[in-house]
C-alpha cells in the first residue's frame, strides 16, 4: 500500500512573517515521534524582536540523514533571498559524537551540517551552548567549569574569551583540550561573524517542549497542534493588547472619577434665633444680645475620607464680627454627609446702625473648613469648603425671617 515517505509544512503566513522583519536567526532541531508510524520531526524555529520562538517550517521524515536534511532545507531556503546572512543554530550532539576517548576526539557524522553547507556555502552555523556543556558534563561536572564556559560563550571580545579559556585550563586541562579542538566560531559569541548576531546562546526548540507538539499524534493531528499553538500565541498577543487598552481606559475613568478631588459642600439647613435681649419697643436699644443655633450640612463628594480641622462660624454685622461659634474637628466617610450643630453667642454692643429702627437686623454667617482627603492610606489631598449665608432677624418676633446661602 502506498504511504507518504515525508511530510513538509511551511505556511505562507510564517514565510512572509519571517521575511518581513524577524531576526536573521533559525534554530533547527529534531525529535523522535512516538506514534504508530514512527519517524522523526524536523523543525526550523526563528526568533522575534522579543526573543520569542516563531515557527518557520516543520516536516515529518523517516529518519535523520544528510539526504533528509538536504530535502528539508531546500524547500524553505528557496523563499529566503538573503540566506547567507542567516545564522543557524543546532544541538551539538546532532553533528559531533564523542568517540571512546572522549577527551581527545570528536568525529564528524553525516547529517545536518553537510547538507546545510552544501546548500548555503560559508553560512554561519553555531552550536547550542547548553547541549555542548551537557555532553561535556557527562564526564566532568562542576559549577566553576559551567560558569567559565558560559562566560566564554557570551564574551563579545577576543581578550575576554582567551581569559576564560585560560581559566578553563586551570580547572581541567583535559576539558580545555577538547574545547580547543572545536572551532571557536561555532560556540563562542565573540569569535563568530557579527552579521545576524543573536544573543541566544542556548535553547531547545523541541526538547522540553516536545510534549506540547503531540509526538504520539498522526501527521495531520500534529500539524493542527502546532498551528493551534501559533494561533494561541497570536491570540495571546491580541489579548495583551486589549488588556493594555482596557487598563488605559480604566485609568482614565479613575482619573476622572475616583482620583478627581473635590471641595466639600457646606450648607445651612436650619437656623433659629433665641434669647434676644436689650430690645424693647418704642425705645432705641444701645446693645442687643442673641443666641443663634445653626445646623450645618457638610457633604464629602470624594472617594476617600475627608478629615477637617477645628474651625468656627462667624456672625457678621455690617462687616464686623459680633459673634463666633466653635466647629469641632471631625471626619466624613467617602461620599457621605454629616450634620454639625453650631451655637453662636452674638453681642451688638455699640455696633448697631440706623436699621435698628426697623426692628430687623441683616447679618451674615460665614464658616470655612480646611482638611485633607485620605485615599488608599498613601494619597492625601488638601481641600477647603466655605459657607456664606445672609440672614434676616426679626427683633420683635425673635425669629429668623429669611436666610439664603452661597
Amino acid at each position: 500500500m502506498p504511504i507518504f515517505q515525508r511530510f513538509y509544512v511551511c505556511l505562507d503566513a510564517y514565510k512572509r512573517g519571517f521575511l518581513a522583519g524577524y531576526r536573521p536567526f533559525i534554530r533547527v532541531d529534531s525529535c523522535f515521534l512516538k506514534g504508530p508510524t514512527g519517524g522523526q520531526l524536523l523543525s526550523a524555529i526563528g526568533r522575534d524582536s522579543n526573543n520569542q520562538m516563531f515557527s518557520v517550517a516543520f516536516a515529518v521524515i523517516e529518519r535523520e540523514t544528510k539526504e533528509s536534511w538536504d530535502w528539508f532545507f531546500r524547500l524553505p531556503l528557496q523563499d529566503i533571498r538573503e540566506r547567507h546572512s542567516i545564522t543557524f543554530m543546532s544541538n551539538q550532539q546532532k553533528h559531533y559524537q564523542p568517540c571512546i576517548n572522549f577527551v581527545t576526539h570528536f568525529y564528524f557524522v553525516q547529517g545536518l551540517v553537510p547538507a546545510l553547507h552544501e546548500l548555503v556555502p560559508n553560512v554561519e552555523h553555531r552550536f547550542c551552548w547548553r547541549h555542548l556543556y551537557d555532553n561535556i558534563a557527562k564526564k566532568y561536572r562542576g559549577k566553576q567549569l559551567r560558569d567559565a564556559m558560559w562566560v566564554a560563550a557570551k564574551a563579545t571580545i577576543v581578550y575576554e574569551w582567551k581569559k576564560q579559556m585560560k581559566r578553563i585550563s586551570t580547572i581541567s586541562l583535559d576539558i580545555h583540550k577538547v574545547i580547543d579542538k572545536m572551532e571557536p566560531a561555532i560556540w563562542a559569541r565573540g569569535r563568530g561573524r557579527r552579521r545576524g548576531n543573536n544573543a541566544v546562546g542556548r535553547g531547545n526548540a523541541m526538547g522540553k517542549g516536545s510534549k506540547a507538539i503531540g509526538r504520539e499524534q498522526n501527521a495531520m493531528g500534529r500539524g493542527n497542534t502546532i498551528r493551534r499553538g501559533s494561533e494561541v500565541v497570536g491570540r495571546r498577543s491580541d489579548a495583551v493588547g486589549r488588556g493594555i487598552s482596557l487598563q488605559v481606559v480604566i485609568l482614565g475613568v479613575l482619573a476622572l472619577t475616583v482620583f478627581r478631588f473635590r471641595d466639600p459642600d457646606i450648607k445651612l439647613d436650619f437656623v433659629t434665633a433665641r434669647n434676644i435681649s436689650g430690645f424693647s419697643s418704642g425705645k432705641p436699644p444701645t446693645s442687643i444680645n442673641m443666641t443663634l443655633k445653626a445646623e450645618m450640612v457638610i457633604k464629602n463628594h470624594n472617594w476617600g475620607e475627608f478629615e477637617y480641622d477645628e474651625s468656627n462660624m462667624v456672625l457678621l454685622y455690617t462687616g464686623i464680627a459680633v459673634g463666633r461659634g466653635d466647629i469641632p474637628m471631625g471626619r466624613i466617610k467617602m461620599r457621605s454627609t454629616v450634620r454639625v450643630v453650631v451655637v453662636v453667642e452674638a453681642n451688638f454692643d455699640g455696633k448697631l446702625s440706623s436699621d435698628i429702627n426697623s426692628t430687623v437686623l441683616s447679618v451674615n454667617g460665614y464658616a470655612k473648613l480646611s482638611g485633607k482627603v485620605h485615599m488608599m492610606t498613601m494619597i492625601k489631598n488638601g481641600r477647603t469648603g466655605e459657607m456664606n449665608c445672609t440672614m434676616t432677624v426679626s427683633l420683635t418676633r425673635q425669629a429668623i425671617l429669611h436666610y439664603s446661602c452661597q
